[in-house]
């Protein structure tokens, strides 16, 4: 009939698994223990036999407390500040007691802060004055000069019968049918006053030269060759 043999191990050995060494009445053997339950049975085979280990799962025992000089120390250290303690509270009760006959707590208030609440601040407003807005005067253009006289326009006023440059206020262009057109224009010669220049041309019976400035400055000048219309004709 196999021997039982029982075999203690932790429960984390018992959950891994674990290689031991069971004592026999023949000797040591050490068997691999798969991971087992606790009160398993496992066969281990041997030259007298096979044998039955018995598991027992059991949790590892605490150590006990280090009861060496420093723990002895320490204790009669706390110790020592408990007596302290207690003797410092009584002395300070009787001192207490001493003058006053008789002690009694001190009343604990509490007072509850009060919520203040705080208005926004006014908003504060800048007073900006328009801008002020003028109107200006209208301007007032001076009149471009007039245009040169073209050719086959006519004339009035009266140009003097003279062969030296005289000058003379009065001459105006005029419709060809009215009755003080004096003069027709025949050619022009523009940006010149060289009255001379109507010599070449055939008909020419009186020479006039205008000119157009503005602010004394010169803008432009022409001259005009004519020809004398009615009793103006040479």
């Amino acid at each position: 009939m196999p021997i039982e043999v029982p075999l203690t191990l932790t429960p984390q050995q018992a959950a891994q698994g674990v290689v031991q060494t069971v004592q026999l009445s023949t000797g040591p053997l050490t068997v691999r223990i798969p991971p087992v339950p606790d009160g398993a049975l496992i066969t281990a085979p041997t030259a007298q036999g096979e044998v039955l280990i018995r598991i027992h799962v059991v949790a590892a025992a605490r150590p006990p407390a280090n009861r060496g000089p420093r723990a002895g120390l320490l204790a009669f250290l706390g110790l020592a500040a408990v007596v302290a303690l207690v003797f410092a509270f009584n002395h300070h009760g009787s001192s207490s007691s001493a003058s006053s006959g008789s002690s009694s707590p001190t009343p604990y208030s509490y007072a509850r802060p009060t919520d203040t609440y705080s208005p926004p601040a006014a908003p504060t407003y800048h007073y900006v004055p328009p801008v002020p807005r003028f109107t200006l005067p209208p301007i007032t253009l001076a009149p471009p000069p007039a245009l040169p006289h073209t050719t086959g326009t006519c004339l009035n006023g009266t140009i003097p019968d003279s062969t030296t440059p005289v000058t003379v206020s009065n001459v105006h262009e005029v419709a060809c049918s009215a009755s003080d057109a004096h003069y027709k224009v025949i050619q022009v010669f523009y940006a010149t006053s060289d009255m001379e220049k109507c010599r070449s041309i055939d008909g020419t019976e009186y020479t006039f030269s205008e000119r157009m400035t503005r602010g004394g400055v010169t803008l432009n000048q022409y001259v005009y060759c004519l020809k004398g219309l009615g009793s103006y004709a040479r």
